[in-house]
């Protein structure tokens, strides 16, 4: 299952990257992220984070390991999420006249029976998510 979602960014490539490749930027524009945070060697393949989301009232808790860094054109990350399928994401920077069109997708393979039906209701909840999260996005990396 393949979520994809972008937004417009007023801002250079280069900024935009910058701000949505920092996961302790990320709880800006995701309203159900409690944390993010850096960890070991992020900016570069093999690097580290952790975040925790609620979804559907649940805590769900993220490892994060970059294999793709190519700063500003795109980032991709493997969520890896304890209880939960792993997450394969991807974000891409393009400029656009006015800023910065960021494209992303999120992966999952749904498990099969009725633990599938979980992941299944879970990207529909994540998929709203995102979409609510890029409608906040422009605001919050035009800020000072």
């Amino acid at each position: 299952m393949q979520i994809r979602y972008s937004a417009i960014l007023p801002v250079s490539a280069e900024e935009a990257f910058d701000f949505v490749s920092s996961p302790a930027s990320w709880p800006s524009f995701f309203r159900q992220m409690e944390s993010a945070s850096t960890l070991e060697g992020w900016g570069e393949v093999g690097g580290r984070a952790s975040m925790v989301n609620r979804v559907l009232g649940q805590q769900i808790v993220t490892d994060l390991e970059l294999v793709e860094w190519d700063r500003p054109r795109s980032f991709r990350y493997v969520g890896h999420n304890r209880g939960r399928p792993d997450t394969e994401n991807h974000r891409t920077f393009d400029p656009v006249p006015g800023g910065t069109r960021l494209t992303g997708t999120t992966t999952v393979e749904a498990r099969p029976g009725l633990r599938g039906l979980v992941d299944r209701i879970t990207v529909l909840a994540v998929r709203r998510t995102f979409r609510r999260a890029m409608k906040r996005l422009p605001t919050q990396v035009a800020r000072p």
